[in-house]
């Protein structure tokens, strides 16, 4: 069990004596900032120093050429009886205003001083020295560093004439160099003074940097091992705070080793939480199959009470049993959308969209809503005439409107109100989606409204403001996953003491649900039909065909698909058949359908059934929903007729 910490001290000690430490890398930090520095101030002394000799050389050439023209301008009217005077040729040289520092002088053919500045008493009549004789003899012309007649360091420029005389003019060496070695060497002091000081001061910095990190290895290393690390102040920010951070790590270590013994000794209870929860799942769908199936046999019920209502009402001639009759039917519609809930909640209904006119569909909605809102909250429902269907699954739009109106219901506390309108969208509304034609359903509330901070949030799933077992976090993320689903978008404006407003913008559906019956008028008649029946249940078996008969049809029932075949194979002259989805065999009514498009294609099929699931209807067949209008039976079998009509 040592070994590990042992390999990895050793791993640790192997990495520090391959790498470089923080003094010497401050240290070439320094001299990779401050070489290149002095590198380029001495060349910029050097250049500087070039540029001053150069400047210097030039003003002694140009003041020696100036000697000489005014001395050969002095000299040019002269003639052999009248003699050059040393008198005359000082006087000439003191013309020229020269500094006390600055040396000139006018030779004759001889070596000797005729003239000079400074001092021409102490000086005239003597030989110049032989170094700057050899130096005329030699070029006639020039610039040379020597020694005055007076011993200072001079640098002179000599110049010829014809004549023999020689013009000299200088300056100290000092001034001819100028200030530049001076501030070479100033410079070069500095630089050093400088890059010493800046090693000194990388090696204090480093210092203090390496026994911080020292004291952060240590707390590292006290960390690794377990045992209890103490945040200590190092005189480093960084690793102050890095400190600090080791210090809570090791309290958050130590509570996270709190927190897994708390966990675990939890297990067990989650463990058999966990089980509840899938035994509870398990008794849910098993309940979900027990209400499909209740919910399809409810619908058989109310399919023998609504045809024997309808029969009633055709053949009632007693005006006293009207309004009990309507109520029957009324009644019938009301459980039919029951069961059509119970189907949606259990899973067995269909999702299927289609054109969807707001103009019926929102009032019947709001039926609905007005018996899960109560008393306490006034419902309003309001569709503009020229607002378009929309190409939606009907039984989500309508969860949808339920799980937004029982959010205002449980936001709103007492009386309130709650607005449901719908009308066609703006075109900005419409930007981004797929169609340019939209329409857009509100819904509206005079609730307390939400802050800005939960009104992002609320189409998240499973979030929720309601206490922990009060609401489960789907309902607006149903509404959200409906919208995008149907191509749509969903927008939510919410201030608080005011209400909330849910926008939905939907695609308008591109025609109107009645364009597809252009030739309504033209379709054949359900008189004298001869109609095939295939429903298992036998009171609504009985009780559709005496519906039919009334309407003027032959009906030739029968209780199962393979007993519907033997009717088509023994009655050839079957013109619609009408089945039911859910029956009992092999084959069940699409199954049927899709036999009967490959066997009789010219024989129209109209299928009905409580819930179908999902299972694709062949082309051509409508699906209708039981309990079903008679009306509505009898359009839907002559419209299949109309279609299977030869032409």
């Amino acid at each position: 069990m040592s070994s590990p910490p042992a390999t990895n001290k050793a791993a640790l000690a192997h990495m520090a004596t391959r790498g470089f430490s923080i003094r010497t890398r401050l240290i070439a930090l320094v001299l990779a900032a401050l070489l290149p520095a002095l590198w380029a101030d001495l060349w910029v002394v050097n250049l500087t120093h070039r540029l001053e000799r150069e400047a210097s050389a030039r003003l002694l050439e140009k003041t020696t050429q100036a000697l000489s023209m005014v001395l050969d301008r002095e000299l040019a009217p002269r003639t052999d009886a009248a003699p050059v005077l040393p008198a005359d040729l000082q006087r000439i040289i003191d013309a020229q205003h020269l500094a006390n520092d600055w040396r000139a002088a006018i030779i004759d053919r001889q070596g000797r001083v005729v003239a000079r500045h400074p001092n021409h008493t102490e000086y005239t009549g003597r030989l110049i020295t032989p170094e700057l004789q050899a130096h005329i003899r030699a070029h006639g012309e020039g610039l040379l560093d020597t020694i005055s007649l007076d011993g200072q360091p001079v640098t002179i420029y000599f110049s010829t004439s014809p004549q023999g005389w020689t013009y000299v003019t200088g300056m100290s060496r000092e001034r001819f160099q100028g200030l530049v070695p001076k501030a070479v060497f100033h410079v070069g002091m500095g630089l050093l003074l400088l890059l010493v000081v800046s090693l000194m001061g990388a090696v204090w910095v480093a210092r203090g940097i390496v026994r911080p990190i020292q004291t952060i290895k240590q707390m590292a290393l006290d960390l690794r091992e377990g045992r209890r690390v103490a945040s200590e102040r190092t005189g480093l920010l960084e690793c102050d705070q890095v400190a600090l951070a080791m210090g809570e790590a090791a309290r958050s270590i130590q509570q996270a080793r709190d927190e897994l013994e708390r966990q675990v000794s939890a297990a067990v209870e989650r463990t058999h939480q966990l089980e509840q929860h899938v035994s509870h799942n398990q008794r849910v769908e098993a309940l979900g199959r027990l209400t499909g199936g209740l919910a399809h046999e409810f619908n058989n019920l109310l399919g023998i009470i609504g045809n024997c209502a309808h029969l009633m009402r055709r053949q009632s001639t007693a005006p006293a049993l009207t309004p009990a009759i309507d109520a029957t039917l009324r009644a019938v519609d009301t459980g039919g959308r029951l069961t059509q809930h119970l189907l949606r909640f259990a899973g067995r209904q269909s999702v299927r969209p289609c054109a969807l006119s707001l103009q019926r569909f929102l009032p019947e909605v709001g039926e609905l809503l007005r018996a899960l809102l109560g008393r306490r909250i006034e419902l309003a429902t309001l569709v503009d005439a020229d607002t378009p269907p929309v190409f939606v699954d009907p039984n989500e739009l309508e969860l949808a409107l339920i799980n937004l109106a029982l959010n205002a219901r449980d936001a709103i506390e007492g009386h309130g109100q709650l607005q449901l309108h719908a009308t066609l969208a703006d075109a900005t509304e419409c930007e981004g989606l797929p169609s340019e034609r939209c329409v857009r359903i509100t819904v509206r509330d005079d609730g307390p409204g939400m802050e800005a901070a939960i009104a992002q949030r609320v189409f998240e799933p499973f979030f929720s403001t309601k206490p922990p077992h009060e609401g489960t976090g789907l309902g607006l993320s149903q509404v959200y996953g409906f919208c995008q689903q149907a191509h749509g978008r969903v927008r939510l404006q919410s201030t608080p003491r005011v209400g909330t407003t849910v926008t939905l913008v939907l695609p308008a559906h591109r025609h109107t649900p009645d364009a597809a019956q252009p030739a309504l008028p033209h379709q054949p008649s359900i008189r004298h039909a001869r109609v095939l029946l295939i429903e298992d249940n036998a009171a609504l078996r009985e009780a559709t065909r005496v519906l039919l008969h009334a309407y003027g049809c032959e009906v030739v029932a029968a209780a199962d698909a393979c007993e519907a075949l033997e009717r088509i194979r023994t009655q050839p002259d079957i013109d619609v058949v009408l089945s039911d989805v859910v029956m009992p065999g092999d084959m069940d009514g699409i199954a049927l359908a899709n036999h009967l498009r490959q066997k009789l294609p010219h024989l129209p099929v109209v299928l009905i059934s409580g819930h179908a699931g999902d299972a694709p209807l062949p082309p051509g067949v409508a699906l209708l929903h039981k309990p079903c209008a008679p009306d509505t039976l009898v359009a839907a079998l002559e419209q299949a007729m109309g279609q299977h009509t030869p032409g």
